[in-house]
Order: C-alpha cells, then structure tokens, then sequence
C-alpha cells in the first residue's frame, strides 16, 4: 500500500487545480460553456480515430469510445469488447485482471495472438520473449479502445494472426479542463479516475499537460473457507494504482512539429489465484475458495514511457518518430496443481484444510524490459487520376524476460494450521524455473491506400526479423555460467484489402491477408515452427439517416497452430506446434436510434452485435504435452474457449436530465479442450455454462458539470462456469452494485 500516498497526493493536486479554475473565470481556455466537453489534442496514435471512420475501413473494425466506456462505468476489457463483433472471449477473476481474447477463432490464451498496444506503442510485457504475459491495461482510464481484424492490421505487428487492440489513454484537452469520477459499491469496490489539463501558448510554439489518477480496490467476490484452526477471509479482491503524466510542444516554426512525452504506470496488488472448485461445489456456492487459496497473490509493478515526435515535411508528408521504453515486474505466488489433482486434494481434504499434508506453492517471479525505436510515415500522393495514401515504417525493438521461480512448501496439521515452512531457492541445473530470454527484432512495412473514384483499394506488407537468444543456467544475475542458445526467425504477412462505395449508403468490402505468430526465444530454439494463417473476409456496410450496419464473413486457414506453455497450471508444459485449424463464421453488428424514426424527444440508442464461429481441427491434435488444452483433439473438433455464438444487445433511454441503459450479454457454451470431452478425474476437461448477463447504468445530471451515477452488473444474479483453467471451473462476477457522481470543469 506504499503507493498510496502518492495516489492522494495526485489527487489532491487535481481538486487544488480545479478548484482553481472555478474560481478563476479569466483563465485562458477556461470558457465554462465548454469545460463539460472539451475538444481534444489527440496525436497521430489512433489506428482507426472515430466510430465513423469504422465505415470508411476497407477490412473490419470496431471503435469504444469514452462515451460508450463510461455510460456503462466498465473498467473491465471484457466487457467492454461484448459489443464487438468477431470477439470471443474467456473469463478468469470475474475484474478482467486477466482477460483472454480471441478474434476470429484464434485460440485466446492471454491475449497471445493479439497485438497489444496503448497510444500506438506496444505495450506488452514482452511482446516477443514473452508473448502471453499476464497483462493488459487498466481500461477503466481508457479515452477509447480500437480493434483492427483482417487485412488492416499488418501494420502493427509482431503478431498478426489475431488482430490488433489499441489502448486510448486520456489525450491532453483543449483549453483547461478536468474530471473527477467516484463510485463505491458491493464488496467494499472503491474506484476514483481524475485528471486536469490544458494548452496554452507561449513564445516558443503552444504547450499542453495532463495529469491523470485511477484508482480501484476492492475486498473481492470470493469467500475463503475457514478451517479448524484458521477463520475465513474474505480478502480476495485487488488494489491498482495508475498515475500518468503527458506533456507535448508544438513549435512555432513554419511547418508543424510537434513532441510529445508520456510517462506513465501501473501497480496492481491481487489476492488471485489459480485454484476454482469442482463442480459440486461450485454448483452449491460459486463464491467459494478452498482454504488451501489463501496465500495466493499477485503483485505487479509497470513503468511505460515514450518520447513522440511528430513532424510534417511537407503538406502531403509527415514522419512521426516514437521511442520507448516499458518495464514490468511481477511476482505470482500461488499453490500448484491442475485439475486431476483439484479431484483428489479435495477429497482428501488436503486443500481444504482438514487434513495433515504438504501444500505445494511456487514464487513465478518475472522481470520483463522492452525498448524500441518506430518511425512511421505518411504521404499523400498521386499518379495519373490515382490518389495514394502511403503509410510505410520501420521498428528496431528489443525485449527480455528473466525467470526467478522458488518452490515453497508448506507443512500443514490436520486442522488446517500450517507448521512449518520450507524454500527451495536453488535454481541449479537449469530447466525452466529460471531462465533469460531476450528478443531483438527488426520489423518494417508498407500499405498503399488508392482512391479509384468509389473503389479504394489497399495493398501492403509486412515483414519481421527477429534473433532470440536463451540461457538456461543457476541462478546468477548475468545467467553466464552456461553459453547463450541463439535462433533467428523471419516472416512476411502480406495482404490486399478493397472497398466499393455502390451508392450513398451502402458499401461492401473483402480482403486476403497472411498471418503470422512468432514463437518466443525458448520456442525459437528448440525448432518450434512459426503459426501461419490464410484470412479471407467479405462483408457489406449500410449506413442511413439513424441505422447503421454491417456484415461480415471470415474465413482463416491456421497451419502448425503454436500453443504456448502458461495456460497449464503445473508449471510444466511446453510451446509446441499442435497442427492446423480452420475457422470460419459470420458477424453481424447493427445500430439504430429509435427516436430519430419515431421522432420522439429523446434518444432511444439500440445495438445490435452477433457473432457465429465454427473453429474446428483440420486434422488429428498433434499435441504430446498432457497439460495442454490441445492434448487428445481429433479431426473437427471444437478449439477449446471458443463459443459457437455470441450475442449482445443494447438500448437506453437519453434526456438532457437523465440516461438509463441496459446491456444483455448471451455466451454460448465452449468446451474446455480440444478432446471435446469431460472427465470426472480431471477437473479441467468439460464445458464452460452458456450464460446471459444484464448490465444496467444510469446517469442523473445534477448541474451542468456535475451527475450521480448507479451501476448493477449480472443484474439477474446468474452462476455460470466462464472457464476451467487454470486448476478447474471458476465462476463470473456475482451481482454487483456502484453508486457514484461525476465532476466536470
């Protein structure tokens, strides 16, 4: 909680600045007319920029913005990706601490098959040495949240077999403004967000800043069980911390220049873990923890910089150059297991305390450093009667992962007390408890959007070089008592995308593109093969008066799919090529304002997202690891984690006074391994529930800057398995309710 004061302290600046400018009518930019909603100085870091531009893609796409972020107050990715189309998703705490995301039917093991990024930047722990680390971005502080499927996204790789999501964070405001949100509910759930800032000008060019604050805590949804000896708990929430600080310069010089630097971070302190319940248990109290839990917890700790410049050397031609640098450390301590064991440790009593055994436990210490160098650029053009937008860059990027793992064993009586206490701390011989990978990759890219009267095509490439480098050793600082094994990988992901505006109002699309995912040093050196995929789409717009829609069918041809190792909960599989998938289905999303037809006085927004998928083996499962999810899948079988469908509808009442909205979520159910089978012996092996979940919101405007705020999510209360990994099924979040209020200067 050391961090703590310095959340306050944040936020004690944001209320001194704006009570300031209240106060201070004078202020340059201070028009109170508009501090509610201030305009934005948003730099070249959008990969789609608004919901409209989702119309002019010549692939699929889908843009959140903060609108649609806060009129559900989210701060869960899963949530807030229900709403668009191609996204399957699996659930794990019931927050989305760890969320697992799939586009297209690409198997969605921690989001390793998607790019991630945040303000244009990649933003994972280790893109390339570690790809499927446990992470994602705080979403809750987030300004919007794109995603790009198909052709589109093979400008922002490495990987582009899934697709590409980019993070928003809060842009620095036109003229002086800021906001304050705060909302506390069930389970003791304390979430504050602020920030404050401006541009001005000066002699030297015009300035601006941001200063941003999120906070949440919350004690948890889960109940730990008592024990003989030891009461229960129920500390099984989380706390994190996001301070942020944005600057950027925007020169007085003849053609526009612009830096900008971004500093920011991420402290997250979680009683999470691995262990669910079985089946019985879990139908007669979902929010049950075995107490053989109650030590697990996860502490993480991230810094993210980078330094953007921006300058435009021509009307037709600009270059924006971006360094950065993110560090993350994380260590998971957690009890070890899978879900054969989850059968027999229950019934032992052994993980519930009520009997005398060794409690097996295990310090996943990480360390994580990315670094790298992007330039982009842009170039307006033409050729005879062609108009060209050409986008081409190039990246040097270099990441690394050290492993520090220590085994802990914990001596436990048979009323639940533990005894004694006993660490391994030798990583002598090797083997994956503790391990130095590092990653340094070479990357560039080139697609050329032509503008042939109402066609637009949109050609481009891709292409990645990346040396890996592994060393295996005792546990020493520099890993150099055994020699470093190297490997090198290249890979093309090119593609053609194209659009037809037919008339005013409707458009159809269609690309090919190929993806690629690239294995992780350790992988890399033991000759596991690169995933490839053929992605085929065709779809069609409609866009009139209040409706909107559109339609989308996809198609990907997976060969050797790469499955990597952390998905096991024993610690102890491997990355392996497990064969070929193919996924194929439809997506649909629609959008109509139904007082606009009626002409009501009000607004009365209605959205429509559906998702079919049939994502199948093309082939026996190659697997040999016993803990992958893939281990036993014959030819068509189901990839595990992905539903057959996925429905979402929303509509809402909106007056000038008040809004009221209601989200109605319907999941199918998925099978938790590609054997499509379950096993009373090995917990992990079954089926996910299908589920509907009913989320409700609303607003109250008080004054013209300040509003209350209610949410109740899983209104219906419903129980429903979201998974069965990593140790057997889990539940999602209970009902929950937030009251808040929102200040805007």
């Amino acid at each position: 909680m050391s961090h703590r004061p310095l959340f306050f302290a944040l936020l004690s600046m944001l209320l001194a600045a704006g009570s300031a400018a209240l106060a201070d009518e004078s202020a340059p930019g201070s028009d109170s007319q508009s501090r509610a909603e201030p305009e934005w100085n948003i730099p070249e870091i959008m990969v789609i920029g608004s919901k409209e531009n989702v119309n002019a893609l010549t692939g699929s796409g889908y843009f959140a913005d903060v609108e649609e972020i806060q009129s559900q107050g989210y701060d869960d990715i899963n949530r807030i990706l229900r709403r668009a189309p191609g996204v399957s998703i699996r659930e794990e705490d019931g927050y989305g601490l760890f969320p697992n995301i799939s586009l297209r039917g690409v198997d969605s093991q921690r989001n390793n098959k998607v790019t991630i990024m945040e303000d244009g930047v990649p933003t994972a722990p280790a893109t390339y040495a570690a790809p499927s680390a446990y992470y994602t971005p705080t979403a809750g502080r987030m300004h919007a949240v794109e995603v790009l499927k198909g052709t589109s996204q093979i400008r922002f790789g490495p990987h582009t077999t899934g697709g590409v999501i980019n993070y928003i964070s809060t842009p620095v405001p036109e003229g002086f403004h800021g906001k304050l949100r705060f909302s506390y509910g069930t389970n003791n759930e304390l979430r504050t967000h602020g920030w404050v800032g401006s541009d001005f000008n000066t002699g030297a060019g015009r300035m601006g800043y941001l200063i941003e604050g999120y906070f949440r805590r919350t004690d948890g949804f889960k109940r730990i069980d008592s024990t003989a000896s030891l009461p229960g708990s129920d500390g099984t929430g989380f706390r994190r911390i996001d301070p942020s600080l944005k600057l950027f310069w925007e020169p007085d010089t003849e053609k526009y220049s612009r830096w900008e630097l971004k500093v920011a971070g991420t402290d997250l302190d979680a009683d999470e873990t691995y262990l669910g319940l079985t089946d019985s248990d879990l139908s007669a109290k979902s929010n049950r923890r075995y107490a053989a839990s109650r030590f697990d917890n996860i502490d993480t700790n991230q810094l993210r910089t980078y330094l953007r410049y921006t300058q435009a050397l021509s009307e037709d031609f600009t270059v924006t150059t971006t360094g950065y640098y993110n560090r993350f450390r994380r260590n998971w301590f957690k009890l070890r297991g899978d879900g054969e064991d989850l059968v027999t440790e229950t019934a032992n009593g052994c993980w519930l305390g009520t009997s005398a055994c060794t409690l097996d436990y295990r310090a996943n210490r990480r360390n994580y450093y990315s670094t790298g160098l992007d330039i982009n650029a842009d170039w307006l053009t033409q050729t005879g009667s062609l108009d060209h937008n050409i986008q081409f860059g190039v990246r040097y990027h270099q990441d690394r992962i050290q492993r520090r793992q220590r085994n802990v064993e914990f001596q436990q009586d048979a009323t639940g007390a533990i005894t004694s206490r006993d660490a391994d701390d030798d990583c002598s011989g090797g083997g994956s408890a503790c391990r130095y990978q590092k990653a340094q990759a070479v990357s560039a890219y080139v697609q050329d959007r032509i503008d042939i009267g109402r066609l637009t095509l949109q050609p481009g490439v891709r292409f990645e070089s990346v040396r890996g480098t592994v060393n295996k050793g005792p546990r020493d600082e520099d890993f150099t008592s055994q020699p470093d094994k190297n490997a090198r990988v290249s890979a093309w992901s090119p593609g053609i995308s194209g659009r037809i505006q037919l008339n005013d109002a409707v458009s159809v699309f269609g690309g090919v593109h190929r993806g690629v995912f690239i294995p992780g040093p350790n992988s890399l050196e033991k000759g596991i093969d690169v995933e490839t995929s053929l992605g085929y789409e065709f779809g069609g717009r409609l866009v009139t008066g209040p409706f909107s829609g559109e339609i989308t069918l996809f198609y990907t041809d997976f060969d050797d799919l790469l499955v990597v190792d952390n998905i096991g909960s024993g610690g102890a599989g491997d990355d392996e090529n497990v064969g070929d998938v193919n996924a194929y289905g439809v997506e649909i999303s629609a959008g109509v304002d139904a007082a606009e037809v009626f002409d009501w006085p009000f607004r009365n927004p209605w959205n429509l997202s559906v998702t079919l998928t049939e994502a199948e083996l093309d082939g026996d499962s190659e697997s040999t690891d016993n803990e992958s999810i893939f281990s036993g899948g014959s030819d068509g079988n189901d990839v595990p984690y992905i539903p057959n469908y996925t429905v979402n509808l929303g509509t809402g009442i909106e007056t000038e006074a008040f809004s009221l909205f209601l989200d109605a979520n319907w999941v199918d159910s998925s099978y938790s391994t590609a054997s499509n089978t379950t096993d009373p012996t090995d917990l992990n092996v079954g089926e996910t529930d299908d589920y509907i979940l009913l989320d409700l919101s609303g607003r109250v405007k008080v004054t013209e800057n300040t509003a209350l705020t209610f949410n109740i999510y899983n209104l219906a209360d419903e129980e429903y398995i979201v998974s069965r990994h990593p140790i057997g099924p889990r539940a999602g979040l209970r009902r929950m309710f937030l009251v808040g209020a929102e200040l805007g200067f």
